[in-house]
């Protein structure tokens, strides 16, 4: 317990260092890396708590993937731990009150509802993890707000739970490192993100835990296809860090970082957030993104 508190500190200061050089280095979007700077480290101080009993002992009987070509446990067999995550909406709804009017105000309104012991709140995780739009439309339209912004306050909230259930797997070496489909090993979401490394090898980032893992450099991370002659990328000369890989079979696309040309340590939920102009230039071609955009400020 006393490395991974060690291992959360350093990434609280790494998150910090890259933030900040981020807000010198694009001044446009310093007020909103104001926010989600506060946001990631209170996420990544969260994760350092111990898994419930309960759920490690679940975990504990998860088989290791090997071979598999299906997600080690899926997203909807992700549990949510209700008194932490309660407890983290109510720390980020008290960050979001100084934001934007529609944000301050759906901040307002949830931490009413934790404050009032409304069962709704505790069972919409739920509801997220099972992906029940139906239920979390219904939910926003009696709290008075939109769906996006409910559903990334759950997110945020849920997330540390996600990734403490990710690192035991990871631990007890449940994950198959020799994965190399472009949906998520470990709850078969689709990435939000992909970066060569220093070694021009490509990962993927999930766009729902944050798991990342690698695969061939041509491949579409959407519809599996790797025809050379329909998949190419976007490149600016005043960006070299940045590329946005589209393939015509399926009309997707991905950003994707260069870590090799990046001027400061990649921390992936930040530059999903400083990259959110080649969204909207991808978007005016008629690309596609992941769905999950909004969760990182989209």
């Amino acid at each position: 317990m006393e490395q991974i508190r060690n291992q959360a500190v350093a990434k609280l200061k790494e998150i910090h260092e890259c933030f900040q050089d981020a807000a010198e280095q694009l001044p446009a979007y310093q007020e909103m890396l104001r926010f989600f700077e506060v946001l990631y480290e209170i996420q990544e101080s969260d994760t350092t708590s111990p898994l419930p009993h309960d759920l490690e002992q679940r975990l504990s009987s998860v088989p290791r993937q090997n071979g598999s070509s299906k997600p080690l446990i899926g997203r909807k067999n992700f549990t949510n731990d209700p008194a932490a995550t309660g407890k983290l909406l109510h720390i980020i709804c008290k960050a979001a009150s100084s934001q934007g009017s529609e944000i301050a105000h759906a901040a307002s309104v949830l931490n009413a509802s934790l404050q009032n012991d409304a069962p709704s709140i505790q069972v919409a995780f739920a509801w997220y993890l099972r992906e029940d739009d139906a239920s979390l439309r219904l939910l926003s339209q009696e709290l008075g707000m939109d769906k996006k912004i409910l559903i990334f306050f759950l997110y945020h909230s849920i997330w540390p739970s996600l990734a403490r259930q990710v690192r035991y797997l990871q631990a007890h070496d449940r994950i198959n490192p020799m994965w190399s489909s472009p949906s998520c090993p470990v709850c078969g979401s689709s990435p939000n993100l992909a970066y060569f490394s220093e070694t021009g090898k490509r990962h993927l980032v999930c766009g729902f835990c944050r798991y990342e893992w690698s695969v061939q450099r041509i491949l579409c991370p959407y519809c599996e296809n790797d025809d050379p002659e329909s998949i190419s990328y976007i490149y600016s000369e005043q960006e070299k860090a940045y590329r946005i890989y589209t393939c015509t079979q399926c009309k997707r696309y991905i950003k994707t970082v260069d870590k090799r040309q990046l001027s400061r340590k990649f921390y992936a939920p930040l530059e999903s957030l400083v990259t959110l102009h080649l969204d909207l230039q991808a978007e005016s071609m008629g690309f596609k993104g992941n769905d999950d955009l909004h969760l990182f400020g989209g």
